[in-house]
Order: structure tokens, then C-alpha cells, then sequence
């Protein structure tokens, strides 16, 4: 990025807002089950989260990609 567009960026934000970023979606790394995955996930999010967190895996025979 140049300046101007660094400048502009600090210029339209603040220390109040919030948010997430997202990857692009690329090849998995590997594969597992769900139940792994939720084994290992279970730690960290809800079941809510978990569910919309599953929704963004891709699926193959049986297994998500992480």
C-alpha cells in the first residue's frame, strides 16, 4: 500500500470499531472427521459456533477440510 492509501485508511477509522477478516478459501491443508474437528474445536467455540463454523469447511468423502 502507498501512503496516501495508508493515510486515507487511519483517516476513516478508530479504535472503536471492530470486526474480522477472512482468508480466501484455498486448498486444505488436510482432512479430518467432523468428530475430530469437533473434538478439537469444543475447546474453543460454542455449538453455535461450532455450526457455523463447519459451514464454511469444504466436504469430501466424509471429511472436512481444514
Amino acid at each position: 500500500m502507498n501512503e496516501d492509501t495508508i493515510s486515507k485508511i487511519k483517516e476513516n477509522t478508530t479504535s472503536a470499531l471492530s470486526g474480522c477478516g477472512y482468508a480466501p478459501l484455498g486448498r486444505p491443508d488436510f482432512w479430518m472427521t467432523k468428530e475430530a474437528w469437533r473434538e478439537l474445536a469444543g475447546k474453543y467455540l460454542t455449538e453455535e459456533e461450532m455450526e457455523q463454523e463447519l459451514k464454511l469447511h469444504p466436504e469430501k468423502n466424509g471429511l472436512i477440510g481444514v
